[in-house]
């Protein structure tokens, strides 16, 4: 029902603005908590991993729908980072 709402909402729309928002979801969503774990495992916890993919995926979704202006990638990244640095200083601050 999600699925035909929004193929309905979006109708006359360019097919670029969906690849966007679609490229938006797998970046925000899984690109910084899975480079960290790779790059350096046990940096980052699953907790903060997990809201990071969940802020960063939701910023993007939500973006187009606030009217702010820029890409929705740039929103849900910007969100997903902040997240992904807060989780790195907690956990340092917390091994301490």
């Amino acid at each position: 029902a999600l699925a035909t709402w929004a193929g309905i909402e979006g109708k006359g729309s360019l097919i670029l603005h969906w690849s966007y928002l679609s490229m938006g979801l797998r970046a925000a969503g899984t690109f910084l908590p899975l480079s960290i774990a790779i790059l350096r495992p046990g940096l980052l916890s699953p907790l903060a991993a997990f809201l990071s993919s969940l802020l960063g995926a939701l910023a993007t979704i939500f973006w187009p729908v606030t009217g702010l202006p820029g890409e929705p990638l740039f929103g849900g990244l910007f969100f997903a980072s902040l997240c992904t640095a807060l989780g790195i200083i907690i956990g340092k601050r917390r091994a301490r």
